[in-house]
């Protein structure tokens, strides 16, 4: 009974599309920008593009998110994708919010910090951390997409604290 079971699990997984698509919408994580283009209609490639600790704009685009086109950076380190960027008009913040929370679920994080607010979720199947900054005084309201990989770990820690 034990190896039907096995051989059940095995074949379900195997049928589970995100479990094959470890990424955001059409990407998948440590993509060139010439994949993430291809993948993604209407993304061009960046001259010259922002540098973050997470790697360099190279690929933007637009992105329909609750109805509403958003400008969307693509980074890349020396991997590949490892970070999407979507710039949130201010006002759909709380939109986006609950969304998040219907799609995901309760928050595996939240922290307050002086200028900001941090909102984490991460998407096992995906291999996705979401990750919503909120700035109000400054009407920011960044929407990321990140590599899991990078950041189980020290969120799972930081959960973990009380």
């Amino acid at each position: 009974m034990t190896r039907i079971w096995t051989i059940v699990t095995a074949l379900v997984l195997a049928t589970v599309p995100a479990a094959a698509h470890a990424g955001w919408a059409a990407t998948e994580w440590d993509m060139s920008p010439a994949q993430v283009e291809a993948a993604m209609p209407g993304t061009k490639p960046v001259k010259r593009g922002e540098v973050l600790s997470k790697g360099q704009a190279r690929s933007a685009g637009q992105y329909v998110l609750n109805g509403q086109a958003v400008r969307t950076t693509y980074y890349y380190d020396d991997k590949g994708l490892s970070l999407v960027m979507l710039r949130v008009p201010f006002k759909a913040c709380g939109a986006t919010l609950d969304q998040l929370q219907r799609d995901h679920g309760r928050p595996l994080r939240i922290s307050d910090q002086v200028i900001l607010r941090l909102v984490i979720w991460h998407d096992e199947p995906a291999q996705t951390r979401i990750r919503l900054m909120v700035s109000p005084g400054a009407e920011i309201c960044n929407l990321h997409f990140e590599r899991l990989s990078t950041y189980r770990e020290i969120d799972l820690a930081a959960a973990a604290r009380p």
